[in-house]
């Protein structure tokens, strides 16, 4: 556009000089006509442009250089992902095993002080962050209960010391009357052979024969009777007619119910089972609650770091 107007400009002044050839300077005139048509005309050098430079290309790269970004960025992520699910993992399998507490110790050893029975808390013998030693007792639970499931176990017992005390001397009775009735079965034997004899005979009567076979069938009936008696009552003295009432499995099971009863007797008493700190846990603002078999349900509980 430039070229064009130039070129205009030239062609007009041209034109000029023209008209005036026939004033007194037309000779000069003229030749400076002839310098501009001499003069070269000077085009502005047309260079090629890059692709790249043109404003419409700029745009153009513009709005593809967004998408490699996203591309970039995306794969970015993709390889950050099992980084991040490895790490989610460690997270998982180390932080969630450990406890954090409120207390004033860093990273302390710490251990619920608990019982396996249920019962009343009656006392607490310590303070909070008290520092016990090995064996003092903590707290203890109402003991009523457990006295009185204790002495029924031993009342249990002396009862089934009793009971095999009497199985015995049955059995010693039952052998006794077996041995009785074994000699009228044996008499009643005798009768009866004596009665056949005579039947055949004609010495004595058919009814004397028949009352001698019924009192010999009804006598050896009860010694059946008295010998199944007698067998049975072996069995219950486990086989052993002159075992030991400390023996007897009835005995050591009722001992066995003693032994547990004093067990959760004892553990009416809850001590310490090494030196620490005791720090005591109220759920209630009541020092009594209810403790169930290891589990805090109430009130009360201790720990030790």
């Amino acid at each position: 556009m430039l070229t064009s107007e130039k070129i205009d400009r030239t062609n007009n002044r041209a034109d000029e000089l023209r008209a005036g050839v026939s004033s007194p300077n037309s000779s000069s005139i003229a030749h400076k006509v002839s310098e501009l048509r001499s003069e070269p005309r000077e085009l502005p050098s047309i260079r090629p442009v890059d692709p790249a430079k043109r404003p419409d290309a700029v745009a153009t790269g513009d709005q593809k250089s967004p998408p490699a970004r996203i591309q970039r960025v995306r794969w970015t992520l993709f390889a950050l992902l099992p980084i991040a699910a490895v790490a989610g993992a460690y997270w998982y399998a180390t932080g969630g095993k450990i406890m954090s507490t409120d207390d004033a110790y860093v990273q302390a050893d710490k251990v619920g002080i608990s019982t396996d029975v249920s019962g009343i808390v009656n006392d607490v013998d310590v303070r909070d962050n008290q520092h016990v030693s090995s064996g003092q007792i903590l707290y203890r639970l109402d003991p009523r209960q457990f006295q009185i499931a204790l002495d029924n176990a031993k009342a249990n017992l002396a009862q089934i010391g009793l009971t095999i005390d009497a199985m015995k001397q049955d059995y010693k009775r039952m052998l006794s009357d077996a041995a009785a009735e074994q000699a009228q079965v044996d008499l009643d034997q005798i009768n009866y052979n004596r009665a056949s004899t005579l039947l055949r005979s004609g010495a004595v009567s058919q009814a004397t024969y028949d009352s001698a076979n019924y009192n010999l069938l009804n006598n050896k009936s009860k010694l059946q009777s008295l010998q199944q008696q007698a067998a049975t009552q072996l069995a219950r003295l486990a086989g052993n007619p002159d075992i030991e009432t400390t023996q007897h499995p009835q005995y050591l099971q009722a001992k066995a119910q003693v032994d547990e009863a004093q067990r959760e007797l004892d553990h009416t008493v809850v001590r310490a089972p090494f030196a620490g700190n005791q720090r005591t846990f109220h759920r209630t603002r009541q020092v009594s609650g209810r403790l169930g078999h290891g589990f805090q349900s109430g009130g009360h509980r201790s720990f030790l770091g």
